[in-house]
């Protein structure tokens, strides 16, 4: 008999923890998948403040210039748009 009510009791315990889990695992969620449903926020409009400059560089290299064998120099462009 006692047998019988120890091995009762061990399967209510394990039908327990079961639920448990199983409860737990439906309702805990990780950050990323919190992020993941969240809706993004509503777009606003920025605004910041335009400025005309000119940019420029100075390149200071070393050489030799000679006046005999011209070589065309080519510098290409960072590659920013016109407009």
């Amino acid at each position: 008999m006692r047998r019988r009510v120890a091995l009762v009791v061990a399967l209510l315990v394990v039908v327990a923890a079961a639920a448990v889990g199983y409860l737990a695992g439906t309702r805990i969620k990780s950050p990323a998948q919190v992020a993941a449903e969240a809706e993004p926020p509503e777009p606003s409009p920025i605004a910041v403040p335009v400025e005309l400059t000119e940019i420029r560089n100075d390149i200071v290299t070393r050489g030799t210039v000679r006046f005999e064998d011209p070589e065309t120099v080519v510098v290409e462009s960072v590659g920013l748009e016109q407009g």
